[in-house]
Order: C-alpha cells, then structure tokens, then sequence
C-alpha cells in the first residue's frame, strides 16, 4: 500500500544528527545521465532523509570511471563532508 493521506498542517521540529549517506544507482543511461538514490543516515543507521539526484550530462561525462566523483558530487549537494577513509594501525615488525 502506497496512499499519500492529507492532514492538517503541523509543525514538527526534531533535531537529528547525520553521520553518512548510502548511495545507489537507480538508473544509468549510456553517455548521457545517471540518477543516484541518496539517503542520508544517524548514527543507527536509519534513514533521516531521502534524495534523488539525477546527473546532467556534463556531470556524467566528468565521472568516467571514478566514483570518488560521485561521492564528492553528493557530498557537496548535501553540504556535508566526508571523511577520509580509516586505515587500520599496522604493526612495525622490526628486521
């Protein structure tokens, strides 16, 4: 069931904290343009909100073959960050 059911207007302020976002691919069009489900989550990994974010074709063109790209892309619609990826301690053995 999908229903889409009116209400009176209320206004619900809640204060919630984002710590990443889930990419997806929904569609790709060779060459021309990709559109990418984004959902921003908390710390629980639920989902604080959703966004569709459709590429123009300059934007698809300027991904090629790296996704960093999107990422960075999406970070900055959403004006957020991302942070650098964690590298585990390797112990120094010595010779």
């Amino acid at each position: 069931m999908n229903t889409d059911v009116p209400i009176v207007p209320d206004e619900i302020t809640t204060k919630q904290t984002a710590v990443s976002f889930i990419v997806t691919c929904r569609s790709l069009e060779l060459f021309t343009t990709a559109s990418f489900l984004v959902n921003l989550m908390d710390i629980n990994r639920s989902i604080i909100s959703s966004q569709l974010i459709t590429l123009t074709q300059e934007q698809y063109l300027e991904w090629g073959s790296n996704d960093d790209y999107i990422i960075n892309l999406v970070a900055t619609i959403l004006n957020v960050t991302p942070l650098p990826p964690v590298v585990p301690d390797v112990p120094v053995v010595p010779v």
